[in-house]
């Protein structure tokens, strides 16, 4: 069982590509091609590339990845409109569905953060009924994954020894660290024999049977 010390966590701060919902293969083949397009590296390269950056804005992939500034808008956007009919189409899994209602019942708030855009991820079904906010990507806010979703969260009353981050990246796992957050590798939220998954199990489990005696 865990210890008495995760009662005191208020909010699980979830990865959304890659751990709420498994797009990572179909991101990466679209983005080597448009980071192919408009760079001129191969397909192979411009995939080795992308992994390698996972878990940053797409907008900063593209221009470490050499686009031009002047075209970077115009990939990004081809980008976006290519994701937004990609996610109209995708359910979240019913066993992680169940896990995010068992955390919420443990008295837990369960957010989503992600670097995709607004427009983007609200074409994803059901995130807004199944999670208590999704935090997206926001270019003229100025608001994104890491630091600025993290203050943003601060802002509503939180504390950083209240949250837990999961991600799939190693990128996220050691951003939100450097920031004072705890973290949680997963394979991916959707996998019931994933260790993530059987912890925050666990969690909502002790939760409901130690934090409120």
């Amino acid at each position: 069982m865990l210890s008495k010390s995760y009662c005191k966590l208020r909010l699980v701060l979830l990865d959304f590509d890659g751990t709420v919902v498994d797009t990572m293969s179909f991101y990466t083949e679209e983005a080597a091609r448009i980071i192919s397009r408009y760079t001129g590296i191969s397909l192979e390269e411009a995939r080795s590339f992308y992994r390698s950056t996972v878990g940053r804005a797409f907008r900063e992939q593209l221009r470490l990845a050499g686009v031009p500034s002047s075209r970077l808008e115009e990939a990004a956007r081809v980008f976006e409109e290519w994701k937004k009919k990609l996610l109209v189409g995708i359910e979240l899994h019913p066993d992680l569905v169940k896990l995010i209602l068992l955390l919420r019942r443990s008295g837990l708030k369960v957010f989503v953060t992600t670097n995709n855009e607004c427009s983007v991820v609200s074409r994803a079904p059901r995130l807004t009924s199944v999670f208590d906010k999704v935090l997206c990507y926001d270019k003229v806010e100025r608001k994104w994954k890491g630091k600025p979703h993290l203050e943003e969260i601060l802002l509503m009353g939180f504390r950083l020894e209240e949250v837990l981050f999961v991600g799939d990246s190693s990128y996220d796992i050691e951003l939100y660290r450097k920031l004072g957050v705890k973290t949680l590798r997963t394979r991916g939220l959707w996998d019931k024999s994933d260790e993530a998954y059987r912890f925050l199990e666990e969690l909502a489990i002790s939760r409901l049977e130690k934090c409120r005696t």
